[in-house]
């Protein structure tokens, strides 16, 4: 059962009292290391069973929404009953908002299915990532929640993930979203019945690749669609990389910054059929040669209602990777 799961079974069946410093428990898959918390707060909680040497590590004091306890001597209720108190390293949500709770247990998830001997000091580590990741809300996001959720789609369709994701971008602003040897792709994403985008001329026309492709969908808001932190977990599951988890981590927190906490959910059904590629060159575009000399920072936008067409399936994508032109 996953740690979210147990949790919402712990805060359906517990009422709390709140002047009761008590840690509403259940271990994890029997293990009687580790434990999903509700706290007398009635704050998403992980305990992990401690050594003396932790005492020795400093507290994290709600850093960004996540706040821990090293080697700290714990009330906990387990199955209804009380037990005698022990040390336990305690890390707590303090973020009510359910998709960072979400992204919170997720965190921990990996972690736990990646390490199987969890020591103070591993902990530590990881807090720090989290916490990390959690201050990045309190930024302005880089960019926009559409392109954003557009590119991760994108990520959790191809066959290949991890090789789309080392190819992502680094930076929002960067010229496109996923750089390939000869190729060059950016995601775009339409809200109406027309296939219309927004270009930069460098999108369409650059001397750095060989070919410049589009990666057009339809988005439509849908209550029963994803959102971008459940994209994020899909993707997270078809790579083992940690370097590739930690890349895509902060490019999520960091690109989304302060909007996260109300991520709009799309339809996926709609983006998949939607879907296709679209070349640079068929796009109806102003040309380099025309732009006056001094002249920069060039935008346009272009309906791509009548330009043909390429299925973003499994050979295509397998073209793009290797560099070959389409």
């Amino acid at each position: 059962m996953k740690l979210r799961d147990i949790y919402n079974e712990l805060r359906i069946e517990t009422e709390i009292n709140e002047s009761n410093d008590t840690f509403l428990v259940r271990n994890v898959n029997h293990n009687n290391e580790i434990f999903v918390g509700y706290s007398s707060k009635g704050e998403p909680s992980i305990l992990f069973n401690s050594d003396p040497e932790d005492e020795f590590i400093e507290n994290i004091d709600d850093l960004s929404g996540v706040k821990a306890n090293f080697y700290r001597l714990c009330n906990v209720n387990i199955n209804g009953e009380d037990q005698e108190s022990i040390q336990y390293n305690c890390v707590i949500c303090t973020r009510d908002e359910g998709l960072l709770q979400d992204f919170f247990f997720n965190f921990f998830e990996g972690f736990l299915n990646r390490e199987k001997e969890i020591n103070g000091r591993m902990l530590e580590e990881e807090l720090k990532n989290i916490s990390q990741l959690f201050s990045y809300r309190k930024k302005k996001g880089e960019q926009s929640m559409r392109g954003l959720w557009s590119e991760l789609f994108i990520l959790n369709q191809v066959h290949n993930t991890e090789v789309w994701v080392e190819k992502w971008h680094e930076y929002p602003r960067s010229t496109f979203d996923y750089t390939f040897p000869n190729i060059g792709v950016d995601a775009k994403s339409f809200s109406t019945n027309q296939r219309e985008h927004y270009f930069k001329i460098e999108q369409l026309d650059n001397q750095s690749v060989e070919q410049c492709l589009v990666l057009s969908m339809a988005l439509s808001e849908d209550e029963l669609g994803k959102n971008i932190i459940e994209l994020f977990d899909e993707i997270k599951n078809k790579i083992n990389s940690k370097v590739l988890i930690d890349k895509i981590s902060k490019q999520v927190f960091k690109g989304a910054g302060d909007k996260i906490d109300d991520a709009k959910r799309y339809n996926t059904n709609i983006a998949e059929k939607s879907l296709c590629i679209l070349k640079s060159e068929d796009i109806p575009k102003i040309e380099t040669i025309n732009v006056p000399e001094g002249v920069t920072d060039v935008k346009f936008k272009s309906d791509c209602s009548s330009v043909p067409t390429i299925d973003f399936d499994s050979k295509n994508q397998k073209k793009i990777e290797k560099g070959e032109i389409i």
